[in-house]
């Protein structure tokens, strides 16, 4: 599958339960193991985790017990969490997807994030399931970004 970035949609109702908890996987961004969070203002922060040369004595495991059998515990404290905006085109559909919680194996959900004025303005969304060696269509939809309209279709 290769690698990919998280999305974080749980700002949004979605009609579905997914298998991890509005989390979603992307290979529209860089493709770095990231978290993109998607806000309720339409705008999308990116969330990663950098590695500092912090030295040993301003580490919090340092001269304990737990420092001296080493491992993770001498990496507490180098680790840094950056939260920064992203810059958003004026227009992009983005496509994010991960399977649903009924069924995980065979049914799945793609949402398309689309912007306009440099802003998430709603999320488009179908809902699959693979059967009989192909690919159905089960339900559709959209989130509206700043609205409480969701509009849902079931699919014959």
């Amino acid at each position: 599958m290769g690698m990919f970035d998280w999305v974080d949609a749980s700002a949004f109702e979605f009609p579905f339960e997914t298998l991890d908890r509005n989390l979603y996987q992307t290979k529209d961004f860089e493709r770095l193991m990231d978290t993109l969070v998607f806000n309720v203002d339409g705008t999308i922060t990116r969330v990663y985790d950098t590695m500092e040369e912090v030295p040993d004595e301003e580490r919090p495991y340092y001269g304990t017990p737990e420092w001296d059998i080493g491992g993770l515990h001498k990496m507490i404290g180098c680790k840094e969490t950056v939260t920064e905006p992203l810059a958003l085109p004026e227009r992009e559909t983005y496509h994010f997807y991960n399977s649903l919680k009924e069924d995980y194996k065979n049914t799945w959900v793609d949402v398309y994030a689309d912007l306009e004025n440099h802003k998430v303005v709603q999320f488009r969304w179908e809902t699959k399931r693979f059967e009989n060696g192909a690919e159905n269509i089960i339900a559709r939809g959209v989130v509206y970004v700043n609205k409480k309209d969701t509009e849902d279709e079931a699919s014959a």
